[in-house]
This record gives structure tokens, C-alpha cells and sequence, in this order.
């Protein structure tokens, strides 16, 4: 029995020693490094810019090639706090037509004043040209 103790552990110094185990470790906490995965995110993130809508005439913008860690992420609309899509389209619907919106941003803490046109086709959020989704909590795409 104690022979067979020795063993497990010779087994287990071999496993621990073995480079190979040692270079899979490094890789595997380079990779956790990578994803940057974040629990605690919360919001939207823009997802794009509609050409020559209200959002780009106030110098908004999108890059598609982005990390999806480094979008634009929006805080509020008119002071009011934005944690969800649906709180988004809630707060643009509420907007009225003929008026300026302040979008603040996490790289615009001033916020942006977007001109919502009077265009009684369209509704606001078209108007307004900006589409969003959830914040990503990871760079996995």
C-alpha cells in the first residue's frame, strides 16, 4: 500500500514537473488575459451610425473594426441614466421632435447635442440615426 502511495505521488511530482503542463498553464492565463471578461458590465454600446442622420451631423461616429471592448458606450440621454436597450428607445421616444438631445458618452463626458429634426415620417430613433445593443462583457466576438 505504501508502494502504491510512492507511485501517485511520483505520478503527480512527474505531472507538476513536465514542462509541457507548465507551457499549457501560461497559455491558458495569456488566453483569460485576452477575452478580458467583464462581469460588472452594464448599458449599451453604440452599434452604428446611419450616414448623414442626426447622430453624424453632431460629429457622432462608429468604426466597426473597434475592439468590441473600446465602443462608444452611452451613459445618459437629457440626464436620464441609459443601463438597457429598452430604456434607450424610451428615452428617444420621449424626445420631442423640433429639439436638441444631449447624448452622454464615455469619450464625450459633455455629452453630444444631436438636433432631433421634425419629420413626422420617421421616428425619433430614425431620426436620430443611432442604433445600439448590450454592452459586450468580453472582446469574444
Amino acid at each position: 500500500m505504501t508502494e502504491k502511495k510512492r507511485n501517485v505521488a511520483n505520478i503527480a511530482f512527474d505531472i507538476i514537473s513536465s514542462g509541457k503542463v507548465w507551457f499549457l498553464l501560461f497559455f491558458i492565463i495569456i488566453s483569460l488575459f485576452a477575452i478580458n471578461h467583464s462581469f460588472d458590465n452594464n448599458g449599451v454600446v453604440i452599434n452604428g451610425i446611419t450616414p448623414n442622420s442626426a447622430s453624424e451631423k453632431a460629429q457622432m461616429n462608429y468604426d466597426s473594426k473597434d475592439s468590441l471592448r473600446s465602443l462608444e458606450k452611452i451613459y445618459s440621454i437629457n440626464e436620464n441614466k441609459i443601463t438597457t436597450e429598452e430604456e434607450f428607445y424610451l428615452a428617444i421616444s420621449n424626445a420631442k421632435q423640433n429639439s436638441t438631445i444631449n447624448i452622454i458618452t464615455n469619450r464625450n463626458k459633455f455629452g453630444y447635442n444631436v438636433y432631433l429634426p421634425l419629420d413626422e415620417n420617421k421616428t425619433n430613433a430614425e431620426n436620430l440615426g443611432i442604433s445600439v445593443r448590450a454592452a459586450p462583457t468580453s472582446n469574444l466576438k
